[in-house]
């Protein structure tokens, strides 16, 4: 009689259990991973289009601003994407006959955007912030509360750096 190699239904069922223990495990570290690696992403394409817009504005010698809204206009949510405008005024409407310099895609509807001033975020020519107190930036993946949350903080001489206080969208 010929002995046949293969796997006995026993020898099945122990290599699906203990495959089945290992993901159970996995999973959760790999959605921590995931929303972390989400907010970092974003919160890096958030002051990655700050420091273009700021060196835009001293190279054009021109208010540059920074706003939320598609398709190159200074309206709606951080959320859905924003845009790098020409904005002598410094209020959110884009110069006469140009364009917007840099559109931006919107990110993950299941997250938020803080934003600590409802205007525009808009550099002058000589790279400074228009304003007179700093602005910080939340980006918060699934929940107001993510424990995954990063934030960047804007000086008003338009240095960028990261947020160290607690970071949250409420």
């Amino acid at each position: 009689m010929k002995r046949q190699n293969g796997f006995t239904v026993v020898e099945l069922m122990v290599t699906l259990i203990v495959a089945g223990i290992l993901i159970a495990v996995a999973v959760p570290s790999l959605t921590n991973l995931y929303y972390g690696t989400r907010a970092k992403s974003a919160i890096s394409g958030i002051e990655s289009a700050i420091m273009f817009g700021r060196s835009q504005a001293v190279s054009f010698s021109r208010n540059v601003s920074i706003c939320p809204g598609t398709g190159g206009g200074c309206t709606g949510d951080w959320i859905d994407g924003y845009n790098v405008i020409l904005d002598s005024a410094s209020n959110g409407t884009k110069d006469a006959n140009t364009d917007a310099l840099r559109v931006l895609d919107g990110f993950n509807d299941k997250d938020f955007i803080k934003v600590s001033t409802s205007s525009p975020i808009s550099f002058n020519a000589d790279g400074m912030l228009n304003g007179t107190s700093q602005i910080t930036i939340n980006y918060c993946p699934e929940s107001k509360t993510s424990e995954y949350s990063k934030g960047i903080v804007v000086s008003v001489s338009g240095k960028i750096s990261s947020a160290t206080t607690t970071v949250n969208c409420s």
